[in-house]
């Protein structure tokens, strides 16, 4: 697992690429890394009510899901995922 901590030198693995990043994190925070395979990603998207966050896996055509009881696992498969279609996680209102 990789760490960042804001207030020091950016640990191996986290690029960022616009300053105002660190701004938005506050003091003490850690970033930490859950999941690699993914070559682009979108999202994520938080669902309290489950306690898991959602996400697109763009070059492999599926969402994936990560919470902290079951890690990492594919939320869905052939999610439809095509070079011209518009790509996301959102969560509607209701």
């Amino acid at each position: 697992m990789t760490t960042y901590r804001p207030k020091q030198e950016i640990r191996e693995g986290f690029e960022v690429y616009d300053e105002r990043f660190r701004k938005m994190l506050p003091e003490g925070v850690e970033l930490e890394r859950h999941f690699t395979g993914t070559a682009w990603a979108e999202g994520p998207v938080y669902f309290s009510d489950g306690d898991y966050v959602v996400w697109s896996d763009i070059r492999n055509d599926r969402m994936m899901r990560w919470s902290i009881s079951e890690g990492a696992s594919a939320f869905r498969e052939s999610a439809g995922y095509i070079p011209t279609a518009t790509t996301g996680t959102g969560r509607d209102a209701s």
